[in-house]
C-alpha cells in the first residue's frame, strides 16, 4: 500500500492522527486553556538604560542623569512566528491517559508479530543490552523488551532537556544581553566601568548574531576606544557554561580588543548598577529555535546552556541540576509522564544519565499532541533528510518519514522518535542499546524502524 500523504504534509497528517486517536491534550485536561498563565514560563521584559550620549532608544525622550534615570522597557526584535498559548501552570490537572495507551504491552497481530520477532532476533543484538518500547496507534505497546530498565541514552537525554525548555519557558521568548557604561563616552574614553549584564541567553556563545561579538561591535561604533575602569560581569550569562566555553568577561575583552577598545582594569564579578549608558544589546534566538538546533545538530553546548536557563528562569537557580529537576517535574505534571531515571546533564555526554526506553517513548508520545508538539516535530532530525539522520534511512520507507533523536557514545546507541506505517498508523518508539556491540546493533535498530514503516498492520 502506498503512503496516503506525501512527506511535505507529514505534520498535518500527524496532527490528524493524534486527534483521531483521542490524544489531544484538550480532550484529557492535562494541558491548560489558552488563558492559563505560568510564572515559571514567563520571561521578564529586559530593561535598557540610556545610550552613550545620554539619550534613550525612544525618540524625543529626555533622560535625567544616570544616577536617577528610569529604565524604560526594551523592545524585543519583531518575530514572524505566530503567537502561541502561554505555558500551562505546573499545577494544571494531569490525566493519566494523555498518551492514549492501554497499560502494559499488548500482543501484536499478524503479520506485525512475525516481523517484530524476526527483527528483534537479529544476531547483531547479541552481546548487548537492549531496552525497547514500540507503540502503534490503535494497537498499543506492541514491543516491550526490558522497557523499564534504566540504560544510558547518550544524546537521547536531549529530549528531556527539550521537554523542560519547551514547557517551562515560553517557546517564543528571547533573552537580552546588555553592555552598559557607568559614564558617557567622551572623546573615545569612558571614565568609569563597563558592565556586562546577562539575560539568561542560552545561545550566547553559540550564535554569532546574538553573541559577544555583536556587543563589542556596537560598542565600537559609539567611538569607544578606552575604558578607564573595569569590565564588570553580572549574572545570567551562559558564555561560561560547561563544555569548555571561554568565560563571558574574557571573551568580551578579546572581542573589544579586536576592535581597538582597551579596558584598563580587567574583568571582575559585580552587581548590575541599574542605570548608566547603554553601548549595546543583543537578543537571543527564540527558545524554540534553540531547541531545534539542539535536537537537529545534537548541539551539546546549547543543551547544557538551556538546562541552566530553565533552572534560573523557573526556579531562580542557575544550575544544571535545577533545570533538570524542572524538566522532570514538568514531564510528570504537564505531560503525565513520570521519568523514573536520572538526568545528570543536559546533553547526554554523562554516563550517569539513565532512562528507560518506555519513559522516553512516552515522553515523545505525550509531547506530540501537546501545545509544544510542533516545536518537537520541527526540531527532530528526519531520516535521509536532515540533522544527525541525514545519512541514514536513505532509499527506504523511513526516508522523509521517521523523525527521531539519535544518541551515540562509545558502547551506547539509541534512537527515539516516531514514524508512520504505509497504511497511515502512527508508531512511536524508543530503542536503547548499551554494550560494546552498540555500533553494529544500531544498524539493526534502523532496520527495525524501516520494517515498522512498512504496511505491517
Amino acid at each position: 500500500m502506498t503512503d496516503p500523504a506525501p512527506p511535505r504534509h507529514r505534520w498535518h497528517r500527524l496532527a490528524a492522527l493524534v486527534a483521531a486517536a483521542g490524544l489531544l491534550a484538550g480532550a484529557t485536561g492535562c494541558a491548560g486553556s489558552p488563558d492559563d498563565t505560568a510564572a515559571a514560563g514567563t520571561v521578564a521584559t529586559p530593561t535598557v538604560v540610556t545610550d552613550a550620549t545620554g539619550a534613550t532608544d525612544a525618540p524625543g525622550t529626555t533622560v535625567p542623569p544616570p544616577s536617577t534615570a528610569p529604565l524604560p522597557p526594551a523592545t524585543a526584535p519583531a518575530t514572524t512566528a505566530p503567537p502561541v498559548p502561554p505555558s500551562v501552570a505546573l499545577s494544571a490537572p494531569c490525566s493519566p491517559d494523555l498518551i492514549g495507551e492501554v497499560p502494559g504491552p499488548v500482543p501484536a497481530p499478524e503479520p506485525l508479530a512475525t516481523t517484530l520477532a524476526q527483527r528483534l532476533a537479529d544476531p547483531r543484538f547479541a552481546g548487548v543490552t537492549v531496552g525497547a518500547s514500540v507503540w502503534v496507534q490503535g494497537l498499543g505497546e506492541v514491543v516491550a523488551v526490558r522497557p523499564d530498565e534504566l540504560l544510558v541514552p547518550a544524546s537521547g537525554q536531549k529530549l528531556v532537556t527539550a521537554a523542560g525548555a519547551l514547557t517551562a519557558l515560553d517557546p517564543y521568548a528571547t533573552f537580552a544581553t546588555r553592555l552598559v557604561a557607568t559614564a558617557p563616552v567622551v572623546d573615545g574614553v569612558v571614565d568609569g566601568d563597563l558592565v556586562l549584564v546577562g539575560g539568561d541567553d542560552p545561545g550566547l556563545a553559540v550564535f554569532g548574531s546574538s553573541g559577544l561579538a555583536g556587543l563589542a561591535e556596537q560598542a565600537a561604533t559609539t567611538g569607544l576606544r578606552q575604558v578607564a575602569g573595569r569590565l564588570v560581569v553580572v549574572g545570567g550569562l551562559q558564555a561560561g557554561a560547561p563544555i569548555g566555553i571561554v568565560p563571558a568577561g574574557t571573551a568580551l575583552l578579546d572581542e573589544l580588543a579586536a576592535r581597538g577598545v582597551g579596558v584598563a582594569g580587567g574583568v571582575v564579578d559585580g552587581a548590575d548598577p541599574g542605570v548608566g549608558y547603554q553601548l549595546g544589546v543583543v537578543w537571543s534566538a527564540p527558545v524554540w529555535q534553540l531547541v531545534q538546533r539542539m535536537l537537529l545538530a545534537s548541539d551539546n553546548r546549547v543543551a547544557e546552556s538551556l538546562a541552566v536557563t530553565v533552572g534560573r528562569v523557573a526556579r531562580g537557580e542557575a544550575s544544571t541540576a535545577a533545570g533538570l529537576a524542572v524538566a522532570h517535574a514538568a514531564a510528570a505534571e504537564r505531560l503525565c509522564v513520570v521519568l523514573p531515571g536520572t538526568s545528570a546533564d543536559g546533553s547526554g555526554l554523562s554516563r550517569d544519565d539513565r532512562h528507560s526506553a518506555r519513559s522516553l517513548r512516552q515522553l515523545v508520545q505525550a509531547l506530540l499532541p501537546s501545545p509544544w508538539g510542533y516545536q518537537l516535530h520541527a526540531g527532530l532530525p528526519v531520516g535521509g533528510w536532515s540533522g544527525t539522520l541525514r545519512t541514514r534511512f536513505a532509499g527506504t520507507l523511513a526516508e522523509g518519514n521517521v523523525h527521531a533523536k539519535t544518541g551515540t557514545l562509545d558502547g551506547v546507541a539509541s534512537l527515539t522518535g516516531y514514524v508512520h506505517t504505509a497504511s497511515g498508523r502512527l508508531v512511536v518508539f524508543s530503542v536503547l542499546v548499551n554494550g560494546p556491540g552498540a555500533p553494529a546493533a544500531l544498524e539493526a535498530v534502523d532496520e527495525l524502524v524501516v520494517a515498522l514503516a512498512g504496511d505491517v498492520t
